[in-house]
């Protein structure tokens, strides 16, 4: 039965021969069409030139790869330099204040020592003190200064422990 129909089918198209109407437009459309296509913008030719090599899928994929990578580099550098500053700004606070406050005092106390001691007079000196041994001084200096300044608190309690007791 299918064969019968098919048959049937298959000879009505034999005897059905395809005519075209209005030959002339149809070719005259196709060559207008072909023509517009091969008169491209200059423009276009140059952009079609120097970026034709992104309609690669593969090339897209590997440059959004590439970018990601670059961008996961530089999120990983911001944290590492973060956490290089935090643990700066951690050893600054939780070292030892009172050590860095005495080292800055006798920073201070042998420029003081140095400056306020006549320039010209040591400056122009031949001696050259070794700065670990002029530190050594100020510290022996500073020492002899609190035990001085203890000394006379001591006296100044025992004078007005024996006022009071008279």
């Amino acid at each position: 039965m299918d064969d019968m129909k098919y048959n049937e089918v298959k000879e009505k198209l034999k005897r059905f021969i395809p005519t075209l109407q209005n030959k002339a437009d149809m070719v005259s459309n196709i060559i207008k069409l072909t023509d517009d296509r091969r008169s491209v913008n200059i423009f276009d030719y140059v952009i079609r030139i120097l970026f034709g090599w992104t309609d690669l899928l593969l090339v897209r994929r590997g440059l959004a790869v590439i970018s990601l990578f670059i961008v996961f580099l530089f999120l990983f550098q911001q944290v590492n330099i973060i956490n290089r500053i935090n643990s700066l700004e951690g050893r600054i606070v939780g070292g030892s204040t009172q050590s860095i406050i005495e080292y800055q005092q006798h920073k201070v106390t042998i420029n003081s020592l140095l400056y306020n001691n006549g320039q010209g007079s040591l400056l122009n000196d031949s001696i050259v003190v070794a700065d670990r041994d002029l530190r050594d001084l100020i510290n022996s200096y500073t020492e002899l200064q609190r035990n001085y300044e203890d000394l006379q608190k001591r006296v100044r309690l025992s004078l007005n422990k024996g006022k009071t007791s008279l």
